[in-house]
């Protein structure tokens, strides 16, 4: 009984400690524009080159602002000069987009 107790306690901290950890590392993500450029790059990677972004400025939990934004495909180029992108996670998972 004392073993199942002594078990259960552990197994409780360690996923206690696991989400205090993701919670951590989303607040980091959140708050550095690395991760805003590194996830550009994935992207450049992602589509071949067809996609690619000008200098990123920002965070997520701040909004991005992009110098500019590229895609071309089959003899097709579509620029973007001076994006700026926000989100509201709340309206999202409300299930509502707005564009502007």
């Amino acid at each position: 009984m004392r073993l199942r107790r002594l078990i259960g306690w552990t197994a409780g901290a360690l996923l206690a400690l696991l989400l205090l950890a993701a919670a951590a590392g989303a607040w980091w993500v959140g708050q550095t524009t690395s991760f805003v450029r590194w996830a550009l790059a994935q992207a450049d990677t992602a589509t071949g080159g067809a996609l690619q972004a000008g200098e990123a400025r920002g965070t997520l939990l701040s909004g991005v602002e992009l110098a500019g934004l590229s895609w071309e495909q089959a003899g097709t180029r579509v620029e973007i000069a001076g994006l700026r992108l926000g989100w509201r996670p709340a309206a999202l998972l409300s299930g509502k987009l707005r564009l502007s």
